[in-house]
C-alpha cells in the first residue's frame, strides 16, 4: 500500500500535522468541534512534545469499560473492544501506526519472498514475557501454531491466512511459510489476534490461559473477573515502538477496567470521579461533556466495515432482488446518523467505511433515498398494499425479521419506521451477541448485522465470500454465494500490486451494490471521554490506545 493511502482521522479542534519518525508523516484530517480534544499524533495535549518524559510517574487509571470479557485469549473471540484492551498487554512483531505503514515491533526487520509466500523475521534479543520467559523464535512458532490448531477454535484463525508453518531458523530468526501468496500478513501481524504469547504460560494454564494471559506489553495482568480487569506496569519493559519516542516502562502504575455496560452508569461514574475514562460515550452526551472543562472528548473515525445490515438472499422474501432494492431506496442514511448519533457519526452506504483504503465513492450514489421509487419497485414486483398497510403477494405478507444485538436495536427501530413507510413490516429481535450468532447460523433471520474495525479493504470479503456462510462467526449472514465474487476476493487477497488490489475491491463493491444485499447504516466512530488529568492520549489507525505514554496528573 502506498504511504499516501487514505487514513482514518480523529476529530480535532484544528487540523494537525505531526511526525513520529524521520521518514513518516501522519496527517490528521478533522473538523472543528468546540471543546473536543485533539487526539492521535502530533504535539500532545498539555503542550508536551512527543518523546518528552513525564515529570512525574505513577497513578492508577480507572476506566469505565462497556463490554464484559469472558476471555482475554486474543485469537479466540472476534472483539474490537478487546483488542483495544490487549494493546497494552501484548506487543506485535510489526506495528501499524497508520494504515499501510509498518514499523518494527518485536521484530527489528523482515523480508518477504517476491510472491509473499515466505516471510523471515529478525527478532529483538532483549525482550522477555511478563512471566520472565525469554522472547525468541520458538515463542513465535508456538504462538502461531497454537492459533492454527483447530482445538483452540480461534475465531481469528483467518489472520494466519494459508498458514503452513513457522521454522525456527535460529534463536532470534523465524521464517513463516504460506501455501499461497499472503501479502496481508504484515497487516494481520499488527492486530492483537496473533501477537506472541508466553509458551511457558500456555503450557502452564492450558484452557485457562484466557484468564491468565502473558504477553510482552507495557502492562501485565494483575487480576481478572467478570466485574473488573486490572493491569499493572511491567517494570522490565524497555522495547516500546520507536514512533512513540518513549523509553522505559509506562508512567501509570495500574489500569483498572471496570465493567459498566449501562451508559448512564458509566457517565455518572465519570462525573463523580469514580472513573477517569470511559469508552462508548453516548453521542447525545458529547456536546455537554466537551463543554465541561473537567473533561476531554476524542471522536475516532475508524476504517473497516461500517455497521451494516445484511439481507438474507437465501430466505423469502429478501431472496427477491426487487425487495432488496426497495429496502435500499427506502433508507435515509443521513437520518440514521442524525437520530442515533446526533450527527456525530458519518452515514454509510455500502460494505466499506470511507476511511478504508480502496473505498469506492460511487457507492454513495447507487441507491439515493427515494421512498417513492421504493414503492414503485415493489409495485412492479407484484407486492400490493394490504388493508393494514403491509404489502402482500401470493398470499404472503412482506414481513422481515431483523436479528441483532441489544446495542443495535435503536438503529433497527429507525430503519423499521422507514420500511413501514413503503409497506414493509420489520420485527426486531435484539439478543446477546452469542444468541444472535446462533440465529444466524440456523438461518432464522431475514436481516443480520455486522461491523468490524480493521485497516485493510480485504475485510469486505468477510460478509460476502461464500466460505463465510457457515461455521465460525458466519460473517456472510446474507448467505450470498457468487463464484465471481469468491474469485475476486481470493485474487485480491493474494495480489501484491496495490493499484491492482484497489481495482479488484472496487469491482467487488460494484457487484455488492448491484445485488443489493448489504445496507450501510453508519460508519463506526469510537467516542472516548476522560478527565483532564489524563494526558498524552495516543491512538493507532484503528483507535487502539497507547497507554504506554499516557500520564495521570495528580488531583
Amino acid at each position: 500500500m502506498p504511504q499516501n493511502a487514505p487514513v482514518p482521522a480523529t476529530v480535532t479542534v484544528n487540523h494537525r500535522l505531526g511526525s513520529y519518525s524521520s521518514s513518516r508523516r501522519v496527517l490528521l484530517r478533522g473538523v472543528a468541534g468546540a471543546g473536543i480534544a485533539a487526539a492521535g499524533w502530533g504535539r500532545l495535549p498539555g503542550g508536551i512534545a512527543p518523546g518528552a518524559r513525564a515529570q512525574g510517574t505513577g497513578g492508577n487509571l480507572i476506566i469505565g469499560y462497556t463490554q464484559e470479557q469472558p476471555t482475554l485469549d486474543a485469537p479466540v473471540p472476534n472483539s474490537d473492544s478487546q483488542s483495544r484492551l490487549l494493546n497494552s498487554m501484548m506487543d506485535p512483531l510489526v506495528w501499524q501506526p497508520e494504515s499501510g505503514v509498518f514499523e518494527p515491533g518485536l521484530a527489528t526487520s523482515w523480508e518477504s519472498s517476491e510472491d509473499s509466500t515466505v516471510f523471515t523475521f529478525h527478532l529483538r534479543e532483549d525482550v522477555i514475557f511478563h512471566d520472565g520467559t525469554p522472547f525468541d523464535a520458538e515463542a513465535v512458532k508456538v504462538s502461531f501454531d497454537r492459533v492454527a490448531d483447530p482445538e483452540l477454535r480461534a475465531l481469528l484463525v483467518g489472520l494466519l491466512g494459508p498458514y503452513e508453518g513457522t521454522e525456527v531458523v535460529d534463536e532470534f530468526t523465524a521464517r513463516v511459510t504460506f501455501s499461497e501468496p499472503y501479502p496481508l500478513f504484515l497487516d494481520s501481524l499488527s492486530k492483537t489476534g496473533i501477537r506472541p504469547v508466553s509458551p511457558t504460560a500456555v503450557a502452564k494454564f492450558g484452557p485457562d490461559f484466557g484468564q491468565n494471559v502473558v504477553g510482552t506489553g507495557p502492562f501485565k495482568l494483575q487480576s481478572f473477573s467478570e466485574e473488573s480487569i486490572v493491569l499493572e506496569r511491567f517494570d522490565e519493559y524497555n522495547w516500546g515502538p520507536a514512533f512513540l519516542e518513549h523509553e522505559g516502562p509506562a508512567s501509570l502504575d495500574t489500569i483498572t477496567y471496570r465493567i459498566i455496560p449501562e451508559d448512564a452508569t458509566r457517565i455518572t461514574a465519570l462525573e463523580t470521579g469514580e472513573v477517569q475514562f470511559i469508552d462508548f460515550t453516548p453521542p447525545q452526551e458529547v456536546d455537554r461533556l466537551a463543554a465541561d472543562g473537567r473533561f476531554k472528548v476524542d471522536l475516532l473515525y475508524v476504517p473497516g466495515l461500517p455497521q451494516i445490515l445484511q439481507l438474507n438472499v437465501d430466505k423469502f422474501p429478501t431472496s427477491e432482488l426487487p425487495v432488496r432494492q426497495a429496502i435500499q431506496y427506502a433508507i435515509n442514511h443521513q437520518a440514521i446518523v442524525d437520530v442515533i448519533w446526533f450527527g456525530k457519526a458519518k452515514p454509510s452506504y455500502g460494505v466499506l467505511s470511507s476511511a478504508t483504503p480502496g473505498y469506492w465513492v460511487g457507492v454513495e450514489e447507487v441507491y439515493p433515498y427515494d421512498p417513492e421509487r421504493a414503492r414503485r419497485v415493489l409495485d412492479e414486483a407484484g407486492w400490493t398494499v394490504g388493508a393494514d398497510g403491509v404489502r402482500e403477494k401470493d398470499g404472503q405478507r412482506l414481513e422481515l425479521l431483523y436479528v441483532t444485538n441489544t446495542s443495535q436495536a435503536p438503529t433497527g427501530e429507525v430503519i423499521q419506521a422507514m420500511l413501514a413507510d413503503v409497506g414493509i413490516a420489520m420485527t426486531i429481535e435484539a439478543l446477546s451477541s452469542q444468541a444472535s450468532l446462533t440465529k444466524y447460523q440456523e438461518n432464522q433471520h431475514h436481516i443480520g448485522r455486522l461491523g468490524e474495525i480493521t485497516n485493510d479493504p480485504s475485510a469486505m470479503c468477510f460478509p460476502i465470500h461464500s466460505e463465510n456462510i457457515t461455521g465460525g462467526t458466519q460473517g456472510n449472514r446474507s448467505r450470498y454465494s457468487n463464484p465471481k465474487v469468491d474469485e475476486l476476493c481470493d485474487e485480491a487477497a493474494g495480489e501484491t500490486d496495490w493499484e491492482r488490489r484497489v481495482q479488484l475491491y472496487e469491482d467487488l463493491q460494484k457487484i455488492v451494490a448491484d445485488d443489493a444485499f448489504i445496507i450501510g447504516a453508519y460508519e463506526q466512530v469510537l467516542i472516548n471521554t476522560y478527565d483532564v488529568t489524563v494526558t498524552n492520549m495516543r491512538y493507532d489507525a484503528v483507535a487502539r490506545p497507547f497507554f504506554l505514554v499516557t500520564q495521570l496528573a495528580p488531583q
